[in-house]
């Protein structure tokens, strides 16, 4: 009975060995299959000394790892040939066909379960990626690049460094505090989104998740989870107004339906919107850096794209605006200024023609701006505008430069002061800009003893009244506390031009295929199973 005991004993531990359990903690593999079945002696999916993991999906036996890596085994020298001769390429991603369907397999299916990109014992690395030739100086495995990718063939010759942080640019190697909140499951490893990401941005065309999955270009399993991730990263890109923006002509929704965030009825009847045909929206001419003119909806590499520079022509001011006014309402009828152009040969005219036409605006800052962008779209010329300002009087002299500057110092020194008060104020403690601006003011003459002169009076009301352009809106009626708050926000960088032609341009452009109805009043829009326009006369 001894000797039948002991030999249970044996049996037991010999069905014990069929299989092996991966040592991953956490893998949901209890039968691990081996994908390489390399080796003659290849575990399959039975017992082995060491499972080596990949993902919860993807494993290779030990038997299969001493083949290929130790040197006196017949696969060294097969595996090291594998290395020069086969190359996983763009083309290859995109002709090759699998067999094997998501719901055929358990470890296959548990793809697209959201824990499943945690249990990956490496990050994906794409190949040939696109951004790749932006990128050329970081890690690239801190990008979700492969370091071993050939080299890009996009000429750099045009790049050039943004040496500030400007608006809709993101970092290549980190993701922004929005991108955190909207995928916090990538919060511990973020390299799988920011492959994904810096892929979409570096692509200077109409993507959709067909065209930018040819581009994933990684082996195994995590493939399919990319491609599954991309649809998400596209719509929260194309929300953020990163890509797909500006002047586009598609034939259908860049989105499938299963990706928009919100699903409402279509309309039975187009909808109707007071719109003035006059109307056109100011700009205020803030001093920003100059730099380059952006044509890409965003630089993946935090470095703009620029074309040949246009000619600088030199702006000017006068210093006799509107003592207030508020550009957001639409309610007031358009003034026409007065331009003087000076010099009566073919430039002069045409320039007096073109002004008298279409009259012009100002793009503050080009490096990303839609404005920009659509110009580029449209073939639209801008011209830069230079550094230099010269502010006229009222008779046609130009203002002194010494005094320009001195009282933009002051101006200057003013917000200061109020940006010092405001630090340990709260809500209730709160008051007007303009009576804050002028209580500095009078404080400041008083201690210091200084007059200012006439012109020099004007040149302060000039950008104060400037300032009023910016917020939108008298200064009475700015906050004292929160008249900056948009510079907690990355700003639009880069050169000044100018838009000969307007934005009617655009806006005409933006309305084809649209049907507008002009002066149209209505009282309601009432939203239920169709959006429906109650106008007066019950229309």
């Amino acid at each position: 009975s001894k000797r039948k005991a002991t030999d249970t004993e044996e049996e037991d531990e010999q069905s014990e060995k069929k299989y092996r359990k991966c040592e991953k903690a956490g893998c949901s593999a209890v039968y691990p299959v081996c994908f390489a079945s390399a080796s003659e002696r290849c575990a399959k999916n039975g017992y082995t000394s060491r499972w080596y993991h990949l993902s919860c999906g993807e494993h290779f036996c030990n038997e299969c790892f001493d083949h290929y890596y130790r040197s006196h085994k017949d696969g060294y020298e097969t595996f090291a040939s594998w290395k020069k001769d086969i190359q996983l390429t763009a083309s290859l991603a995109a002709t090759y066909r699998c067999g094997m369907k998501l719901g055929n397999v358990k470890r296959v299916s548990e793809v697209t379960d959201s824990w499943w990109h945690s249990m990956l014992i490496l990050p994906p690395l794409l190949k040939e990626s696109p951004a790749s030739p932006f990128l050329a100086a970081y890690y690239p495995d801190c990008v979700g690049m492969s370091p071993s990718g050939s080299p890009g063939s996009v000429s750099l010759a045009e790049l050039r460094a943004d040496p500030c942080r400007a608006a809709l640019c993101v970092r290549p190697d980190m993701m922004e505090l929005d991108e955190l909140y909207e995928f916090p499951e990538f919060s511990r490893d973020p390299t799988m989104y920011l492959a994904l990401r810096n892929l979409i941005l570096a692509q200077e065309e109409v993507l959709t998740a067909q065209r930018c999955a040819q581009h994933i270009v990684v082996r195994g399993l995590v493939r399919v989870r990319c491609v599954q991730e991309l649809d998400r990263v596209l719509r929260f890109m194309t929300k953020k107004g990163l890509i797909n923006t500006g002047v586009l002509a598609v034939e259908r929704p860049l989105l499938s339906e299963a990706c928009c965030a919100m699903s409402l009825p279509r309309p039975r009847f187009p909808l109707t919107f007071p719109i003035s045909p006059s109307y056109t929206p100011p700009v205020s001419p803030s001093h920003t850096p100059p730099f380059p003119l952006h044509t890409l909806p965003v630089s993946p590499s935090h470095i703009p794209l620029f074309p040949t520079s246009f000619p600088p022509h030199t702006h000017t001011h006068t210093l006799f605006p509107p003592p207030s006014f508020s550009p957001v309402t639409s309610t007031r009828p358009v003034q026409r200024k007065a331009v003087v152009v000076v010099g009566a040969g073919a430039s002069g005219l045409a320039a007096a023609r073109q002004l008298h036409n279409f009259g012009f605006q100002i793009v503050n800052g080009c490096v990303n701006n839609p404005i920009a962008l659509m110009c580029e779209q449209m073939g639209l010329k801008m011209h830069k505008l230079g550094e230099r300002c010269d502010l006229f009087q009222e008779g046609g002299q130009v203002a002194d430069p010494a005094i320009d500057k001195r009282m933009d110092f002051h101006f200057n020194a003013i917000l200061d002061v109020v940006s010092e008060w405001r630090k340990d104020k709260s809500q209730s403690q709160d008051r007007p800009l303009g009576e804050k601006v002028q209580e500095v003011k009078k404080n400041f003459l008083q201690e210091s003893g200084i007059q200012f002169s006439a012109l020099e009076e004007k040149v302060l009301q000039f950008h104060l009244s400037n300032l009023e352009y910016a917020c939108g809106s008298t200064l009475d009626q700015v906050s004292a506390r929160s008249w900056d708050h948009n510079e907690f926000f990355a700003q639009f960088s880069g050169d000044h031009t100018l838009l000969t032609r307007g934005y009617s341009v655009l806006l005409n452009k933006l309305a084809e295929g649209l049907e507008i109805h002009r002066n149209c009043p209505f009282i309601l829009i009432h939203a239920s199973t169709a959006l429906v326009s109650h106008q007066p006369h019950g229309e």
